[in-house]
């Protein structure tokens, strides 16, 4: 007797590569897209995102910021306070110095939109953008020339100023000619900058308000956002873009969409899985690269390129490397299979309950064989032992799940002696292989159950391989 059981989430077919999100696009079956943007995108324009190394929260020297030793101890603890409602309201000098650079930037149009803003103005231009949540403050999604109503700046605008306790209303230029003459430098790449910070008040309450409408840490949302989620219901995919998805509420926007909508996460790491994205399990795809060259590479797989090459001369030099980069890859050999790693585990006992993992679980009876195949290794020489121990917790739960109630002692016993008997430096084994055509399988057999790590065909291509890591 043998059955064989396939499980499907939401009852959409798998995606796994930018190549099958394009193909759904060209196919139809993907026409409404939505976005949501973070620092990331606008990395190449030159503008530092927050959490990264090189980020602004983890390159902020606090003994430089004009205020108080208490307030500086208090913002060293936390450097995202510097942007915080709290700390602005104490003193309003930390927040004009940290914003000082950026704005100037803005102001002289040192700032350009990346590749990745193009493409979002060519998604609109095909009828495909529904809608763009942004938690940036840059404004470079309408500079690049997406229509302002189909972006919604959820934390707010850098351009426009108002007081923060009256509202009054004042100009960019205004803000920004302050910031350039009565605001120091804490770069210290501006020679012309004074040396000391002036407070900006506000010519109609007089108090020291002056800043641009952004939502600072500590500010709630308006109602505005809440109730744009009810526009979401025909999305097909979400497209999430830079963003390291902890900053609520956006980092719940991919439970928001439909149960029916894949969700493509771009981001140089992996983020969102404690948010409930589940990759390679469904409808949710994860791409590990840089911003620019993913979505560069998404415009080469609709055939796009050279629209977007059309924009080269107005986005940022930085960004513009990636649209060669995806026209030479066209030329690469696009047959040859990658590999998907399965740890298949087959015991021959009669077991009386089966739960199946969440890609496919094939049953015979008095035999069952599991099958893995969702972890991948991303190119990595690896062995059973340090495969185990990469996903071993996962592993764990997914074998308790098929051998049942009780079998928690065993199966990790089980993967202990298996672990202990590959180690990674005594047996070495790389996902890439010379021969494109056969499986490669490693095997070790204790008494009536057999433990193999199998590799197995599946299409990628050069292009999504090096999104992956494995070139």
């Amino acid at each position: 007797l043998k059955l064989q059981f396939l499980y499907f989430i939401g009852m959409l077919p798998r995606l796994y590569t930018v190549e099958d999100v394009a193909a759904k696009i060209k196919d139809g079956t993907i026409k409404n897209i939505g976005v949501l943007l973070g620092a990331g995108i606008s990395v190449n324009s030159g503008i530092n995102d927050f959490r990264s190394a090189k980020g602004l929260y983890n390159t902020l020297d606090v003994a430089r910021l004009s205020t108080s030793a208490a307030q500086q101890a208090y913002i060293a603890e936390e450097p995202s306070r510097v942007v915080s409602k709290e700390v602005f309201e104490e003193c309003q000098l930390p927040f004009l110095e940290v914003k000082r650079d950026f704005s100037l930037k803005l102001k002289d149009k040192v700032l350009k939109p990346t590749a990745s803003h193009f493409m979002l103005k060519l998604l609109e231009e095909h009828g495909l953008l529904t809608k763009i949540y942004t938690q940036n403050v840059d404004c470079l999604e309408t500079e690049a020339g997406v229509s302002k109503e189909k972006v919604f700046n959820v934390h707010g605008k850098m351009t426009t100023i108002s007081c923060h306790y009256c509202r009054k209303e004042e100009s960019f230029a205004t803000f920004v000619d302050h910031l350039r003459h009565k605001v120091k430098d804490i770069t210290g790449e501006d020679t012309t900058a004074p040396d000391k910070t002036e407070p900006m008040l506000c010519t109609s309450c007089g108090r020291e308000g002056m800043r641009p409408d952004v939502v600072l840490y500590g500010e709630a949302l308006d109602d505005s956002y809440a109730a744009s989620l009810t526009e979401n219901s025909d999305m097909d995919l979400l497209l999430v873009v830079g963003t390291s998805l902890t900053v609520a509420p956006l980092s719940e926007l991919p439970n928001e969409v439909p149960s029916t909508c894949y969700r493509m996460v771009i981001s140089k790491m992996k983020v969102g899985e404690d948010v409930g994205l589940k990759y390679g399990r469904g409808r949710d795809i994860y791409v590990p690269d840089d911003c620019d060259a993913a979505l560069a590479y998404l415009a080469h797989q609709l055939r796009w390129s050279e629209d977007l090459k059309g924009y080269a001369d107005r986005m940022s030099s930085m960004s513009s490397v990636y649209l060669d980069t995806a026209s030479l890859l066209s030329q690469e050999d696009v047959s040859k299979p990658g590999r998907r790693v399965e740890l298949v585990v087959t015991c021959k006992e009669d077991l009386s309950r089966v739960m199946l993992h969440s890609r496919e679980a094939t049953v015979e009876v008095p035999k069952v064989e599991v099958d893995f195949s969702s972890h991948i290794t991303a190119g990595r020489p690896i062995t059973i032992g340090g495969f185990l121990a990469e996903h071993q917790k996962q592993v764990q739960e997914n074998m308790q799940m098929i051998m049942g109630q009780g079998s928690q002692s065993a199966v990790r016993e089980f993967l202990e002696g298996l672990s202990s008997l590959h180690r990674e430096e005594s047996m070495p084994w790389s996902i890439l292989v010379d021969d494109p055509a056969g499986d490669v399988t490693i095997s070790s057999r204790d008494g009536d159950t057999e433990q193999v790590l199998r590799v197995t065909k599946f299409s990628l291509t050069p292009k999504e391989k090096r999104l992956m890591g494995i070139l």
